[in-house]
């Protein structure tokens, strides 16, 4: 209500497009999420660094590209993007659940899932019995939420398959994802898995469907949604 008095928020990372959608929903904007790798630097107030205090201190970086920012810099986002705050009744979510009143589970075990999105990046979800949630980790370091200190967990996980393209220059190699087709993917959950394939709808809703071509039941709850090459 007041972006003046947020003050130092610390860093804004990149993100997907699909996260914004996601954001977009609640009227919200992507600041930060969890504890992802987050480094500490000395810095002597170059340009490229938006700080206001014109001091020697300290920001912080995740993945070595950060934006230092405060209230006045994110008022002039909403400005500037004309961003609408207020959630509108024509809004929706990016995905479409199809809620159970029953427990969902596979055929399949899954109790301990990892992915690998580059060797320095491997994400791991481990089955909890108690919870019966997945408990997120990072290079086999659990990772919490920074607004509770808690244990970030999920009670689905999708493993969604895409194509991709591969645009190599002399400096970098850069992979797309195409998030906006279809493919075969994995619904996880209850520690179990079950093969399924997800799609589109005119709406632009990502849907998923079973192995009998019927939209997907999961159990209600929170989910995690990864997306990795088809030719994986």
């Amino acid at each position: 209500n007041d972006a003046q008095s947020l003050g130092k928020i610390g860093s804004i990372a990149p993100t997907r497009g699909y996260i914004n959608n996601l954001a977009s929903y609640f009227g919200g904007i992507i600041l930060s999420y969890g504890n992802d790798d987050t480094f500490r630097y000395e810095f002597d107030n170059p340009s490229t660094n938006l700080d206001f205090t014109a001091n020697v201190g300290y920001c912080y970086t995740e993945y070595n590209s950060f934006v230092y920012t405060n209230g006045d810099l994110v008022s002039a986002f909403l400005n500037n993007t004309k961003a609408n705050t207020l959630l509108q009744d024509s809004a929706h979510a990016p995905y479409l659940f199809n809620a159970s009143e029953n427990t969902i589970v596979g055929t399949e075990s899954a109790t301990l899932i990892s992915i690998t999105y580059a060797d320095s990046n491997i994400t791991g979800l481990s089955y909890s019995t108690s919870d019966e949630k997945y408990l997120l980790s990072k290079n086999n370091s659990g990772k919490n939420d920074l607004l509770n200190d808690k244990s970030i967990a999920y009670d689905n996980v999708f493993i969604l398959s895409v194509d991709s393209t591969t645009h190599e220059t002399t400096d970098t190699t850069q992979l797309i994802l195409n998030t906006n087709t279809n493919g075969n993917g994995k619904y996880i959950s209850k520690g179990t898995a079950q093969n399924i394939t997800w799609g589109k709808d005119s709406a632009g809703n990502l849907v998923f469907y079973n192995e009998e071509g019927e939209k997907l039941l999961i159990n209600p709850g929170t989910s995690y949604i990864a997306y990795v090459k088809s030719s994986l």
